[in-house]
């Protein structure tokens, strides 16, 4: 583009023709670089040094015009069409080697997976094996049972911990990388808690139980789910650009009837909650995260909310000490 300018309006033996099209192909070309310059994403040196090179080029007679009355003379026999030639080709042999180079030490078709560790880094995740002193401390077969208890997920992508939750006496097992929960506020008769932050972590969950007084039947259980859900899709799903990615997906994991749902919230953020009934508790769970978040660095809601207890000790053995004690009664 700046060369073309720069010929456009150096004086020459160009048809009239011609030189009109070239000045506006300059003018044009030079505007259009300068708007997108300015533009965001857009790589400001590199679109500046283009124009620069081009208008150096043109401006020191290293590329100049070619007059097609010229050509029919002969002038690609004289000596400086020659050079251009052997320029050219010379270009032409030192781009085949720089692919080639590129193509064999490069090898491209060979996936690059240190990005991950780097994104990691700078989220403050700690890889599972980045430390011999800061292991998980159990099988990551099973879920964690205390809080600060680590464990690695199942598909090795990275580090869960147990967090508690205020002081409502429940914990859930959430990656490292979300820090420790913060209480955001109430939401009806409970209180909701938030993990990570969508500015720095790129990720931020919320969390709410809803107690309950009573433990609920099956049939008070159905209808406390449906009412929460309705409540959610309206809370979450109804907004202004938020449109739904997915349909609801629904499931009964260990028996207790829960609730999928994904939506994009804005632009380049995406929104996935989860709602699970059980009869001490309802849970809901709502995750942000950006686009840049690569899918094995996302929380697996899921699998988080399976993981909600209340209390340090393991179900089982405080199932066991109960029998114990209605056996001495």
């Amino acid at each position: 583009m700046g060369a073309s300018a720069v010929i456009a309006f150096t004086p020459n033996d160009l048809p009239i023709d011609e030189v009109q099209r070239l000045r506006k192909l300059g003018f044009g070309g030079v505007f259009f670089a300068v708007i997108t310059t300015f533009l965001p994403g857009v790589e400001r040196a590199a679109n500046l040094g283009a124009l620069v090179v081009g208008l150096s080029l043109a401006a020191s007679g290293a590329i100049r015009a070619v007059n097609l009355r010229d050509v029919e003379k002969g002038v690609g026999n004289q000596i400086s069409d020659l050079l251009y030639r052997v320029f050219a080709g010379l270009c032409g042999l030192l781009l085949a080697i720089g692919l080639a180079m590129a193509f064999l030490r490069g090898q491209p078709w060979q996936p690059d997976t240190s990005w991950k560790g780097r994104l990691a880094a700078a989220l403050g995740q700690v890889p599972p094996d980045a430390a011999a002193g800061d292991k998980p401390i159990i099988d990551n077969s099973k879920a964690t049972t205390r809080v600060g208890e680590k464990r690695v997920a199942a598909d090795g992508s990275m580090t869960l911990i147990r967090r508690p939750l205020g002081e409502t006496g429940y914990s859930i097992e959430v990656p490292e990388a979300l820090g420790e929960a913060t209480e955001k506020g109430e939401a009806g008769r409970a209180t909701y808690y938030e993990f990570g932050s969508l500015s720095d972590k790129q990720q931020i969950l919320a969390v709410v139980i809803y107690p309950q007084k009573k433990p609920l039947k099956k049939k008070a259980l159905r209808i406390a789910f449906d009412q929460t859900v309705a409540q959610v899709k309206n809370d979450r799903l109804r907004g202004p650009g938020v449109t739904e990615l997915t349909p609801p997906k629904k499931s009964e994991p260990d028996g207790w009837p829960t609730i999928e749902l994904h939506a994009r919230v804005q632009d380049s953020v995406q929104g996935r909650g989860v709602v699970q009934a059980r009869t001490e508790y309802i849970a809901v769970l709502w995750y942000l995260y950006t686009d840049l978040l690569p899918e094995t660095m996302q929380a697996k809601l899921v699998a988080a909310v399976s993981t909600l207890k209340k209390g340090e000790g393991d179900d089982d053995s405080a199932g066991k000490k109960g029998k114990k004690k209605k056996k001495k009664r």
